[in-house]
């Protein structure tokens, strides 16, 4: 296939000049959106809704947790509310996001968000302190 153009011009040069850093487990808040991903391993993935907070993303390898996204996270960060120790200036833990849509969550589904927050807890939000 052949390509023409000045817009594939400039792609071409944007792929030479720029190389990946690698993949490195990250959270990222995303604002238009108000939702987290994080993303615990590099890897082909089907998404799995668990509830209207929690899509589960799983290996499509073997159908193990790889990573999460979590809607409507302001409303969470209002919800722990007084959790000053926790949502401080700088940074959100994913471990309380987790367990705060736990709480919110029907019962069956709480054991997901459980197992999320053992193997996600300590991971930093900082762009969510800003913007809540």
């Amino acid at each position: 296939m052949e390509t023409t153009g000045a817009t594939d011009q400039t792609l071409a040069e944007y792929m030479t000049a720029t190389r990946p850093e690698g993949f490195h487990a990250e959270a990222s808040y995303f604002a238009d959106g108000d939702y987290v991903t994080y993303f615990l391993k590099n890897d082909l993935y089907y998404a799995e809704r668990t509830d209207d907070f929690l899509t589960v993303y799983r290996s499509e390898k073997d159908g193990e947790v790889m990573g999460c996204k979590i809607k409507g996270v302001r409303n969470l960060v209002e919800m722990m509310g007084d959790l000053a120790l926790i949502v401080t200036v700088d940074s959100v833990k994913m471990g309380p996001l987790l367990l705060t849509a736990a709480m919110v969550s029907r019962e069956d589904n709480r054991h997901m968000y459980m197992n999320l927050a053992k193997n996600m807890g300590s991971m930093n939000l900082p762009s969510l302190a800003r913007a809540a």
